[in-house]
């Protein structure tokens, strides 16, 4: 399986703020030149986050249940065939 690692920093004018992310992360994919997969990215510096990611065949049943925990400022990314989990 192909990986790839980029950090990325955003400035924000005020204590809080929104950033779309979506722009730099499909820049990021395209250096990358992985075509497949799944990221998970939680930009939170402090929390974790508890995902729950449902995969579906294409007749549309539950094919597949993952959970899992995504680190404070960390990145999870997924590739179906890898998967073991449970249905």
């Amino acid at each position: 399986m192909k990986s790839f690692r980029k950090e990325l920093w955003f400035e924000i004018p005020s204590q809080r703020g929104f950033v779309n992310i979506t722009p730099k992360m499909q820049e990021c994919l395209h250096e990358s030149g992985i075509k497949e997969g799944l990221a998970l990215v939680n930009i939170s510096p402090m929390t974790t986050a508890n995902v729950t990611v449902k995969f579906y065949d294409v007749n549309g049943n539950l094919s597949c249940v993952k959970t899992d925990t995504i680190p404070a400022m960390g990145v999870l990314s997924y590739w179906l065939p890898s998967l073991t989990c449970s249905p």
